[in-house]
């Protein structure tokens, strides 16, 4: 299966055996928050700045069980986009909720102090990435930060489906040219699809 490419600038995804190897590895065996984030971020695919302002409530119903489908205004466009939870996800999230007694107002993602009452910020989120890339066993964990986990989603959904409107719904973007762009599919990408699908 050929590989997207990573466009300068843009930060790198995680691979599937890196996510696995994350997942495996003590940087998320010693937090609740830390794993329910990264469950979190890569099966949302949210922009960091939407995905740190959540609070316990846009992922819980009434009863407080965590919901496998979300919604979240993004801060970016101001237009509302659903995002999954996956099984995982909702795992990790109910066991943090529970083991943070955190309220259904409470941020979920907050500071190791949680007394100030504020989101993680987006800095120490892309140190906590770059934590994870060291996990997967990259040497050079400059190439990830936040963006990495909404990545991630985005170029496995393309590299199994390559299905770009179905990525773009996803990521919430308005144009296909820009998640072509954001997946780095070149023409001769996409036209070597074409010739592999001619009638």
């Amino acid at each position: 299966m050929q590989k997207s490419k990573v466009a300068y600038g843009q930060k790198a995804p995680f691979s599937i055996a890196e996510v696995e190897a994350i997942r495996a590895s003590r940087a998320l065996a010693e937090s609740t928050r830390d794993r329910a984030l990264f469950e979190l971020a890569l099966s949302s695919a949210l922009r960091s700045s939407d995905l740190l302002t959540l609070s316990v409530a846009d992922v819980t119903n009434g009863t407080g069980d965590v919901l496998e489908l979300a919604r979240a205004r993004q801060r970016k466009t101001r237009k509302p986009v659903r995002f999954n939870i996956t099984s995982k996800a909702q795992a990790a999230l109910k066991v943090h909720i529970e083991s943070a007694q955190l309220a259904a107002e409470d941020y979920l993602f907050t500071a190791v102090n949680r007394r100030l009452k504020r989101p993680l910020t987006s800095q120490a989120f892309r140190d906590l990435v770059r934590t994870w890339a060291d996990a997967a066993g990259h040497r050079d964990t400059s190439r990830f930060a936040g963006h990495s986990t909404r990545r991630t989603l985005a170029v496995a959904m393309y590299n199994k489906t390559r299905d770009v409107a179905a990525v773009s719904k996803v990521l919430g973007h308005s144009s296909l040219r820009h998640t072509a762009d954001y997946l780095g599919v070149s023409d001769e990408a996409a036209l070597a699809i074409a010739r592999d699908c001619a009638l």
